[in-house]
């Protein structure tokens, strides 16, 4: 058996031993993170030097008005290094136009920004005086036009006197023709159809083929459209014309055929 004296030797070797290793990883883990920095200032050094200074914005959008619009709000930004974008001022002053949906950036290395703007897209026609305001979805007044396009609905509204570019038609007439789209849409009867808002206890609805539907005031103006649509088919199906389908009362439709 070794002696009590060796036996501390041996203990105080294998001690000696674990802190010589403990200072060499030590060691080697300082040189690897000073390396690590040092290659992390430089990255950051280039990335941050004048070769990714901004020098080129452009605008990307299909509408000319709104691309002059962009660009003249483009032009008050302050722009720096292209990896450290300006997000927050871009999207307030260039997405916050009324016309616009949406607005993404595009780096082209070294120095130029893409800007992409979105615009609204037309889903209706107000109709006022001859002429045509292009709403979207939402009821922002997007441009007049004096032939809107086919594809459109057209629709009557009270309030003509707000109508201007950029503008959101009031909020009820907004909100009602929302759902009057969305059902439009559903049933595929939006070419040709014309709506009226005038009344907000009676909104109305015309076919292409003048079929009348007469919806109701504003509550479940959607559901209410999408079963005028089911039911003008069905009947048109048995070869019959409607002159109008009354879905005031969504639970007990009522109709009338053309003599």
């Amino acid at each position: 058996m070794p002696s009590e004296a060796a036996t501390f030797a041996l203990s105080d070797m294998r001690g000696r031993d674990d802190t010589r290793k403990a200072r060499r990883d030590s060691a080697a883990m300082a040189a690897w993170l000073t390396v690590v920095s040092a290659l992390f200032w430089t990255v950051v050094g280039v990335l941050a030097s004048d070769l990714f200074k901004i020098e080129r914005v452009e605008i990307d959008c299909p509408q000319p008005s709104i691309a002059e619009e962009a660009a003249m709000r483009a032009e008050t930004v302050s722009y720096g290094n292209i990896w450290l974008l300006p997000t927050r001022d871009i999207e307030r002053l260039i997405g916050g136009l009324p016309r616009v949906k949406d607005v993404r950036l595009r780096r082209v290395l070294p120095r130029t920004l893409v800007i992409t703007v979105q615009p609204r897209t037309p889903a209706a026609a107000l109709a006022c005086q001859g002429r045509s305001m292009l709403v979207d979805a939402e009821g922002v007044c997007l441009t007049w036009t004096g032939q809107p396009p086919g594809h459109l609905p057209t629709v009557r509204t009270s309030a003509l006197d707000s109508l201007r570019v950029g503008r959101l038609m009031p909020t009820w007439e907004a909100a009602l023709l929302a759902q009057v789209l969305r059902g439009l849409h559903e049933v595929k009867l939006s070419p040709g159809a014309r709506v009226d808002l005038t009344n907000p206890h009676l909104v109305c609805v015309w076919t292409a083929d003048g079929v009348l539907g007469k919806l109701g005031d504003g509550h479940h103006l959607e559901e209410k459209m999408i079963l005028f649509g089911k039911l003008r088919k069905v009947i048109q199906a048995r070869g019959e014309q409607p002159l109008y389908i009354d879905m005031r009362v969504p639970s007990l439709p009522t109709y009338r055929l053309v003599k």
